[in-house]
């Protein structure tokens, strides 16, 4: 069974039909039945031409009459704003699929983690942090952490961790800056590791705290290492036999009206004589 092609109309013969039917001389059936047309394609014609005129029924009259500038920045907004939700929906239910094989249900503040479960929970946040354009705390709002606690993982985590298991140091002195210290300790021989550590800034720019330059100093049995445990006064056995042996001071402020005066007391051990100064 053989069908009738379907007649291929121009441009200027779909006007006439569409001014044809504005006239409303005959029904839309009639005039679909006198033409040999679908009532669909003269509706679809009539909208075209009514919009854009005949450039409009050049392209078959398939294209969509113009939307005005205003309404289309509307709707490209909404269509952003709905992209967005789906996109945010899309990684919440990531997050949440990666909790659940962990085995975690609910809040997990407060709750004990061993180090492989909180290594996978900072991957999840980081994933969805730097990857796909969330925060960090929204993302731990979602999987129920505290950002905080987070935080505190990541820089565990970031420490580098050796074969030994033990963190190494971040801030370990370098070679040159030990060199420095002990080349400054021979240049000041009497100037004690806290003197040291100012000189070596202001002299070579070279920033070292006191602790440091102390640790230094002592591996090198450059300083004597001084134990409060071992203050004379402090012995026991200690056996005064006269005056002048022993020592004791103590300094204290007292308030004189105008403002303040120290008082410094030393005490003979032996004959328990003071001195006020």
């Amino acid at each position: 069974m053989s069908t009738k092609p379907r007649k291929r109309w121009t441009p200027e013969e779909k006007r006439d039909i569409v001014l044809h039917a504005l006239r409303q001389e005959m029904t839309q059936s009639e005039l679909c039945r006198h033409y040999g047309i679908y009532p669909s394609d003269l509706a679809r014609w009539k909208t075209s031409f009514l919009a854009r005129g005949l450039e409009g029924l050049k392209d078959n009259g398939k294209s969509k009459p113009p939307i005005a500038p205003k309404e289309y920045e509307r709707l490209l907004r909404e269509k952003t704003e709905l992209e967005r939700v789906v996109i945010d929906q899309s990684i919440e239910i990531q997050l949440l699929k990666k909790k659940s094989r962990l085995n975690l249900v609910g809040s997990i503040k407060g709750t004990w983690l061993n180090e492989e479960i909180k290594h996978a929970l900072i991957c999840a946040i980081d994933e969805a942090a730097f990857n796909k354009g969330w925060s960090i705390n929204k993302a731990c709002k979602v999987i129920g952490l505290n950002p905080d606690r987070y935080y505190a993982w990541k820089r565990k985590d970031d420490d580098p961790i050796p074969p030994s298991g033990v963190p190494l140091r971040v801030h370990r002195l370098l070679p040159e800056e030990k060199e420095a210290i002990l080349k400054f300790a021979e240049k000041y021989p009497i100037e004690r590791h806290r003197k040291l550590s100012y000189l070596l800034l202001r002299e070579a720019g070279i920033a070292v705290s006191p602790s440091s330059v102390y640790r230094v100093l002592l591996s090198k049995q450059l300083v004597q290492c001084w134990i409060k445990d071992q203050r004379i006064w402090k012995k026991k056995d200690l056996k005064v036999t006269g005056p002048n042996q022993v020592w004791r001071s103590d300094i204290t402020y007292i308030d004189i009206g105008a403002g303040y005066g120290y008082l410094i007391i030393v005490l003979d051990k032996f004959s328990v004589a003071s001195r006020a100064i």
